[in-house]
């Protein structure tokens, strides 16, 4: 792994205010851990405890984890007709909310409005997000990543996310497909993003293996950065403690705890300090601009 000298990584955790075993992963795993920032999910049902420990957690980077899915909308559903249910949940999985959106029912600017409303909610929480990624990557969209950049402008967020896999081995041909039709749309968004003057990693690891990042299924993927040229990347992660059988997220089958262990790992620690790469953050990316989270 030598030729992974000069690269930086960055490790994010996704799903901050999900829940509380996702709250508490994530603050052990910055805590004790390589989490270097955590992207918060405004319409999750352990948002406010997610804020109280991001209070206590200074020097954790803080994302906008923007929801179009699984979530309580966080604008009244009657403002969001067509896209969220009058009980107030936004569409159950990305492929109702692809379907709806391509039809017609899911116009860009409900989603943008709703998507306005859940940064505003962190922000009115007294917390200064720096950069923005998205709930099963819909900000990547037409239409939605154009949005997300106005929203971008409009709150003084200088990052984003543009998914683009370092992927170990040779994905089947099914999840091969999807994995570059998303990381299609993931170079259009990093050439988006860079154009108009915002900060964005040169790619990402784990996507393709989401939930599942344990120690063992990481060391794959750090070959396979070996082998790309030096730059910025961001491993896309989910520790968590667990979910409690019967809560909708333990349907994902994510393997929350083995995520978190892999963040603690020292063994895992070491092989990547002996490879040279570096612990990098969104907070360094945006620098010498990002200060504290904190307003």
């Amino acid at each position: 792994m030598t030729g992974m000298r000069g690269h930086r990584l960055i490790w994010s955790a996704d799903d901050f205010g999900y829940s509380g075993p996702v709250n508490e992963g994530i603050a052990l795993g910055h805590r004790q851990g390589r989490v270097s920032g955590a992207s918060l999910l405004a319409g999750g049902e352990a948002f406010q405890g997610a804020v109280k420990l991001a209070r206590e957690l200074p020097g954790l980077d803080l994302g906008v984890h923007l929801a179009a899915v699984e979530v309580r909308s966080v604008l009244p559903p009657e403002r969001l007709a067509g896209f969220a249910s009058p009980e107030g949940f936004l569409p159950p999985s990305h492929a109702a909310f692809l379907i709806a959106y391509l039809a017609g029912p899911i116009r860009p600017s409900l989603v943008e409005s709703e998507w306005e409303a859940q940064i505003a909610r962190v922000v009115d929480s007294g917390l200064k997000p720096i950069y923005l990624d998205s709930h099963q990557h819909l900000h990547l969209l037409p239409g939605l990543f154009e949005a997300t950049l106005r929203l971008m402008r409009r709150f003084g967020i200088r990052a984003v996310r543009t998914p683009g896999d370092v992927v170990p081995g040779r994905p089947g041909p099914v999840r091969g497909m999807l994995l570059q039709g998303l990381f299609a749309l993931g170079r259009r968004a990093r050439s988006l993003a860079r154009g108009a003057g915002f900060a964005t990693p040169d790619g990402t690891l784990g996507i393709g293996d989401a939930g599942k990042l344990d120690a063992a299924r990481l060391k794959p993927y750090l070959r396979a950065l070996a082998l790309k040229p030096p730059g910025t990347w961001e491993l896309v992660s989910h520790p968590g403690m667990g979910e409690p059988y019967g809560s909708p997220a333990a349907a994902w089958g994510y393997q929350w705890a083995e995520e978190l262990a892999a963040a603690r790992d020292e063994s895992l620690g070491e092989a990547l300090r002996r490879a040279g790469v570096e612990p990098w953050s969104y907070r360094a990316l945006l620098a010498p601009d990002a200060g504290s989270h904190i307003r």
